[in-house]
C-alpha cells in the first residue's frame, strides 16, 4: 500500500506518543513514501527515511526489494535472532495479503515474536467498505479487541483514519506488555476476519481456505 501522508502521521504520533526512541523497527513491505513524502523528507522508501533518523530498520518482504529481507509472513520465521528484538513493528496494508485466510494466525504470531516486551505494533489497514477490492481478507474491529485479550496486549489506539478521497483506514496500535506464548485459540481469533476471496492474488501463500 505505501506509506502516504496519512499512515505517517499516525506512526510519528504513536511513537512520540509511546516516547519509543530511535532504535529498531521491524516493516512488513517494502514500504515506498508517496503522496508527496519523498519529496518532503527526501528519500523514496521509509527504510531509507528511518534509518536517516537513527532506527535499525528491518524490513521484510518476499520480493526483497528494497534490501528487504526475502521472509514469507505465511509461515513461522526461524530466525531467532529476531524474536523479541524489535521496538517498533508497523504493519502498513501487508498483512492482509497473506493467505490462506488460516495463515493470518502465523502472520500476527510472527509479529508478536518479533516484538520486544514494551514494544509497539502499528497497523493501518484498508477498511472493506472503501477499498472492497484492495485484497481478499478484512479485518473487523473486534479483531484488534480479540487479539490484544488475547496476548496481554494494551490498546494505546484504535481509530478510522479518512483519507481526502474518502476512502478510510482502520488503524490500531497496542503495545505488548508481557512475555507470553501467542494466542491459542487459533479458531476464535480468525472468525473475526472477513475473507472474500477472488479479489487480488494474494502477495504470500494461496488463495485459499
Amino acid at each position: 500500500m505505501g506509506i502516504g501522508k496519512i499512515q505517517f502521521r499516525f506512526i510519528e504520533k504513536c511513537m512520540n506518543e509511546c516516547e519509543i526512541p530511535p532504535h529498531t523497527m521491524l516493516e512488513l513491505g517494502n514500504q515506498k513514501l508517496k503522496d508527496g513524502l519523498d519529496k518532503r523528507l527526501g528519500f523514496k522508501t521509509s527504510k531509507d527515511y528511518y534509518k536517516s533518523v537513527g532506527f535499525k530498520h528491518v524490513s521484510f518482504d518476499l520480493n526483497g526489494e528494497d534490501n528487504a529481507i526475502p521472509v514469507d509472513l505465511s509461515k513461522m520465521i526461524t530466525n531467532i535472532k529476531y524474536y523479541g528484538y524489535f521496538d517498533v513493528v508497523t504493519n502498513s496494508g501487508t498483512s492482509e495479503h497473506v493467505e490462506p485466510l488460516k495463515k493470518q494466525y502465523e502472520c500476527f504470531k510472527n509479529i508478536h515474536l518479533c516484538m520486544k516486551v514494551g514494544g509497539i505494533a502499528i497497523h493501518i489497514i484498508p477498511e472493506y467498505k472503501t477499498y472492497p477490492k484492495h485484497s481478499n481478507i478484512y479485518y473487523r474491529r473486534i479483531f484488534w479487541d480479540m487479539l490484544a485479550k488475547s496476548n496481554g496486549y494494551k490498546i494505546l489506539f484504535l481509530e478510522t483514519l479518512t483519507k481526502k478521497n474518502g476512502a478510510t483506514l482502520l488503524s490500531c496500535c497496542y503495545r505488548k506488555e508481557m512475555d507470553s506464548q501467542f494466542a491459542q485459540e487459533r479458531e476464535s481469533l480468525l472468525k473475526n476476519i472477513y475473507y472474500k476471496k477472488g479479489n487480488r492474488k494474494p502477495h504470500y501463500g494461496k488463495a485459499r481456505l
